[in-house]
């Protein structure tokens, strides 16, 4: 029960950035026999700090089963502190289903720098980190920035692997879909395809034996 607890607090963000990046793919098993219930959230205070960072808009969640514990991402623009990800741990049986601000059960252990491509933090309105995937066969992570089209800039939607320090692997090429309308100024932004969840707050879920209905399709 520990595991399935584990594994399902995070599917919904899974499936969510999944689904961002080319047709949709579910973690979770939507079958006849499976359906997700609710099991609480934590709301972090807003002005949390850790190792000198502002916990900010943990915008995706996702758990390491090799050491117990899961990585959130934030979707600050290396506005407040470079864009960075974090590893927390979560104790499950202190979460609760209110929607008042606590910490209760959320423990951050460390705080990494998302390095741009040769090396070196983002500058501020660089990139809009907004979804995170752990890879446990490779050890790396695969994260999307949503891009913007603002006075502060122009740019496109990315989707990345990086090594655990942080630093880039690799870009995934993006679909023309999702970049052309980015380019025409009278059309409304779509890089929101790449958002997964926002605000600092961790929901939990638990798969249990009953029918449930599969989440929309994102397109």
């Amino acid at each position: 029960m520990d595991f399935i607890r584990k594994t399902c607090a995070v599917v919904f963000a899974a499936s969510l950035f999944a689904a961002s990046i080319t047709t949709p793919v579910y973690a979770v098993d939507f079958s006849v026999n499976s359906r997700l219930s609710y099991l609480g959230q934590q709301i972090i205070p807003t002005g949390t700090t850790f190792n000198g960072t502002t916990v900010d808009g943990l915008s995706s969640l996702d758990y390491n089963h090799g050491t117990g514990r899961y990585l959130a991402i934030s979707d600050d623009r290396s506005n407040i502190n470079p864009a960075r990800f974090y590893e927390l741990s979560l104790d499950l049986e202190k979460f609760r289903r209110s929607s008042a601000p606590g910490q209760d059960g959320v423990s951050f252990n460390t705080v990494t720098t998302i390095q741009k491509a040769g090396g070196g933090a983002f500058a501020a309105n660089t990139v809009d980190p907004e979804g995170l995937r752990f890879d446990p066969a490779r050890n790396r992570t695969y994260w999307s920035n949503e891009g913007q089209r603002s006075g502060a800039g122009f740019q496109n939607p990315t989707v990345r692997e990086m090594n655990m320090d942080g630093s880039q692997v690799r870009d995934f090429a993006v679909p023309i879909a999702i970049i052309l309308p980015a380019l025409l100024p009278d059309l409304p932004q779509v890089t929101r395809a790449f958002t997964t969840t926002w605000a600092s707050r961790i929901w939990l879920f638990q798969k249990t034996a009953t029918p449930c209905i599969p989440p929309p399709r994102m397109v």
